[in-house]
This record gives C-alpha cells, sequence and structure tokens, in this order.
C-alpha cells in the first residue's frame, strides 16, 4: 500500500503491520519527545507515553476502512 503525501506523490510504501499516525498527532508526540529529551523529567516521558498509547486505543477502536481498487 501507498500513502500519498499532500502533493499527490507517494510517500512511503507499507508493506503490512505498520502504524501510522496523523500529521497532528506526530506533531504532538514529536513535541512531547523533546521536552522529556530536554528535561530528562519522569512525568514528560510519562506524558509521552500515556499519549502514545492514547493515539493506539483510538486506532483499535476504530472501525476498519476498506478502499475499493476497480479493474480498469
Amino acid at each position: 500500500m501507498l500513502v500519498i503525501g499532500p502533493h499527490g506523490k507517494p510517500q512511503v510504501e507499507l508493506k503490512g503491520g505498520e502504524r501510522i499516525f496523523s500529521r497532528k498527532n506526530t506533531k504532538t508526540l514529536v513535541r512531547l519527545a523533546k521536552k522529556g529529551y530536554r528535561s530528562k523529567q519522569e512525568n514528560d516521558y510519562k506524558t509521552l507515553g500515556r499519549k502514545i498509547f492514547q493515539y493506539i486505543k483510538i486506532q483499535d477502536t476504530n472501525e476498519p476502512e476498506y478502499v475499493e481498487i476497480k479493474d480498469k
């Protein structure tokens, strides 16, 4: 499966089993990871971990969506 980027070109090819987070969620996770890395505070790492598990739970409980491929 190909993930199409905002400009319509393939961004990445998925082989199966990979998780995809939205750009918004990815930005949040990167921000929290940088904060934890800078501060070295246990609370910052816990916040990052809780947020990751929150996003994974949302993905796991979403209804599956499928795309139909029509033959030409």
